[in-house]
C-alpha cells in the first residue's frame, strides 16, 4: 500500500488518514452551519486520531489499519473510479453507433455489427456461417 507522505521515522498520511481529515472537516463544516457547537467538537476525535496515526512509529499496526479500511473502502473507490470512465468513453460508444449498425443473427442470435449506408448487403454470420440480408 503506497503511503502518501512520510515524515522520516514515522508512519505517515495514507488513505485513512486522508479519511480522517474528511471526515474532521465535515464535522466542523456541519456544525458551523447548522450551528449545533457539540457536533464541532466531536469533530476532533478523528483529527486526534490521524494526528495519532501520522506520528506513529508502529508500522505493523497501521498497516493493519490501513488493510481493514481498504476492505471496506476499496470496493467504493473502485465504483467511484469507474464512473468517470464510463462519461469518457461514451462519445467514443456515440460515434460507433453512428457509423455501423448492430444486428442479431437469426439462427445463432450473436450480435453482428455492419457499416451504416451500404444499402441492402448480405450478411455472414462468423459463429454460424448462416447468410441473411439486411438493409443498413
Amino acid at each position: 500500500m503506497k503511503r502518501l507522505w512520510k515524515p522520516a521515522g514515522r508512519y505517515g498520511g495514507d488513505k485513512l488518514g486522508v479519511a480522517l481529515l474528511l471526515l474532521t472537516l465535515a464535522f466542523m463544516l456541519t456544525s458551523r452551519f447548522s450551528g449545533i457547537g457539540w457536533l464541532g467538537l466531536l469533530g476532533y476525535i478523528p483529527l486526534i486520531y490521524f494526528v495519532f496515526r501520522f506520528l506513529s512509529r508502529n508500522f505493523s499496526r497501521r498497516y493493519m489499519e490501513l488493510n481493514g479500511f481498504m476492505k471496506i473502502y476499496g470496493p467504493v473507490e473502485r465504483f467511484v473510479l469507474h464512473i468517470p470512465q464510463w462519461f469518457r468513453d461514451e462519445p467514443a460508444r456515440r460515434e460507433e453507433k453512428r457509423r455501423n449498425s448492430h444486428f442479431k443473427c437469426p439462427s445463432c442470435r450473436q450480435k453482428l455489427r455492419v457499416p451504416k449506408g451500404r444499402g441492402k448487403i448480405e450478411i455472414t454470420c462468423p459463429a454460424c456461417k448462416t447468410v441473411f440480408f439486411k438493409t443498413t
